[in-house]
């Protein structure tokens, strides 16, 4: 059971790294839209 547990765990951590780095690129790209105005 604890194994599954980390495992689970790595991969939700994965999955919400995925997310900020996909939230961050689009902030990103907005940022950059809103400096060249």
């Amino acid at each position: 059971m604890p194994r599954l547990t980390v495992s689970n765990h790595h991969c939700y951590s994965q999955l919400f790294f995925a997310l900020q780095n996909k939230y961050y690129r689009v902030w990103w790209v907005f940022y950059k839209k809103a400096s060249t105005i």
